[in-house]
């Protein structure tokens, strides 16, 4: 009868220090969960922005259009798509017209109408709505020196699955 537990004080200190031990196993085992998914979809973005760089310097040295590069169905080919993580590429020249794109269509355009067209391609494509999340498309842009003058190149990418990966962690917390 006199044992460490005999007490309702002790049963009860017994009770709340396992149930705290149980809570912060799960949230620990909650949180590697998500930094490992995080951390895969940054690797993926970082993958993509790579290739998407990689793919627009084998299009300056090689002469070939960008959307005769992309989509090509090889293995170590860049995919754009309205899923992908990276949704578009433009070459502007100094005038500000594309004078290379992974869609034909933009050929000789004022880059900055394509840019603004983005977000309503890909709802056509998906017949309404936008991204899941209200995620938005962010453009990451450089300038190159090429033989043929200065170049600035837009590589824009879809936040989606990062706002993804964020609402989920989110959600756990809670």
């Amino acid at each position: 009868k006199d044992g460490p537990l005999s007490s309702f004080r002790s049963q009860m200190v017994a009770f709340i220090t396992m149930t705290m031990l149980v809570t912060a196993t799960a949230l620990s085992f909650f949180n590697q969960q998500l930094e490992q998914r995080t951390a895969s979809v940054v690797d993926e973005y970082i993958r993509d922005i790579t290739l998407a760089t990689d793919t627009v310097y084998r299009s300056f040295s090689s002469g070939d259009y960008l959307y005769d590069l992309v989509n090509n169905g090889t293995p170590e080919g860049l995919i754009i798509s309205e899923r992908s993580v990276i949704r578009h590429l433009l070459v502007v020249d100094e005038q500000g017209l594309v004078s290379d794109s992974s869609d034909e269509k933009d050929l000789q355009r004022p880059y900055q109408s394509v840019l603004d067209e983005m977000p309503s391609r890909f709802d056509r494509a998906r017949g309404a709505g936008g991204d899941a999340g209200g995620a938005a498309q962010r453009s990451l842009s450089f300038s190159i020196e090429t033989d043929r003058g200065w170049r600035q190149i837009f590589i824009v990418i879809s936040m989606r699955r990062l706002s993804q990966v964020m609402e989920t962690g989110d959600r756990i917390r809670l």
